[in-house]
């Protein structure tokens, strides 16, 4: 019975016609009544269909992936359709730091399959293993999966992947609570890969206030290859302690880089602590934004 309530409701949601990022609102608001009415049948996991890739989405509250389930499009998908026309017709590797269940791994994997690679990255067993049952539902053969933590150096450090403890499966993050986990720098991952055969390469960092540690232990890379670098500006980022605005300055200076957004704007560290500043407590993050090298 369960299983035909699942298979019955995947084929609702097909009807629907789930999306990367569009949504059209009536159609939203009428599958929101189903889905309220299905919900407390449906066990997890739930196969949403895609146009171009399926995902598993997994009913529990602090499952991120519940967010497809009830929206009908992808976890940042609109970063997704972004990245992708940067890759469009290009031998491309993204490199997905703090992968998760797959939220852009999988998509992007799928969308470029003939000319892209993708390397996920997560600390976390828990994403990792989500990851890979994502992996073998669009019988994926171009994502190469490494369950490590990012730091400037290597070395142990605590993760915390506890949901009793955290938001959700997206806060899963480095603390002084959790499991003793290896941690690498991107640099040395990135010896394994053949990176003159690329003509794009994009990182996405979103790493719980852990992307300035990251991105110190990629500075080989970044300097040699000028990686397009997508990263989350977060109070988390600003108020860990390997984190100071002269220090940011100072790094983007040593690789040549600046910050921008999508629209071509520029800003400086300093402006983004104040735009950070001036937002109310609860927000958590400001946004995500580009490093770019300066010439290019």
């Amino acid at each position: 019975m369960k299983k035909t309530n699942n298979k019955i409701f995947e084929n609702i949601i097909r009807f629907f016609r789930p999306h990367l990022f569009k949504r059209n609102p009536l159609k939203l608001f009428f599958f929101k009544l189903i889905y309220y009415i299905f919900y407390i049948f449906i066990k997890s996991p739930v196969v949403i269909k895609f146009e171009n890739f399926s995902m598993y989405a997994y009913c529990h509250t602090k499952d991120l992936s519940k967010f497809m389930l009830k929206n009908l499009i992808m976890w940042d998908g609109h970063e997704v359709e972004r990245i992708n026309k940067i890759f469009k017709d290009k031998k491309s590797l993204f490199i997905d730091c703090g992968c998760s269940f797959g939220s852009y791994s999988i998509p992007l994997a799928k969308l470029n399959s003939n000319k892209n690679k993708v390397v996920a990255i997560d600390a976390s067993i828990f994403a990792i293993k989500r990851l890979k049952e994502n992996i073998d539902l669009n019988n994926i053969d171009n994502i190469q999966i490494y369950n490590l933590g990012l730091d400037k150096e290597e070395g142990y450090k605590n993760f915390n992947e506890d949901l009793n403890l955290l938001a959700n499966s997206g806060s899963f993050r480095f603390d002084t609570c959790g499991k003793k986990t290896k941690v690498t720098t991107l640099d040395k991952i990135m010896n394994d890969q053949s990176l003159d055969s690329f003509e794009k390469i994009f990182v996405k960092m979103d790493l719980e206030g852990y992307e300035f540690n990251a991105l110190q232990g990629f500075k080989k890379t970044i300097i040699k290859f000028n990686p397009i670098i997508l990263f989350e500006f977060s109070r988390m980022l600003v108020e860990n302690e390997s984190f100071s605005e002269n220090n940011f300055n100072l790094f983007l200076n040593e690789i040549s880089y600046e910050i921008k957004d999508y629209d071509n704007n520029s800003y400086t560290i300093d402006q983004l602590i104040k735009k950070l500043k001036e937002k109310d407590r609860k927000f958590q993050v400001l946004g995500d934004f580009l490093l770019l090298n300066k010439n290019n």
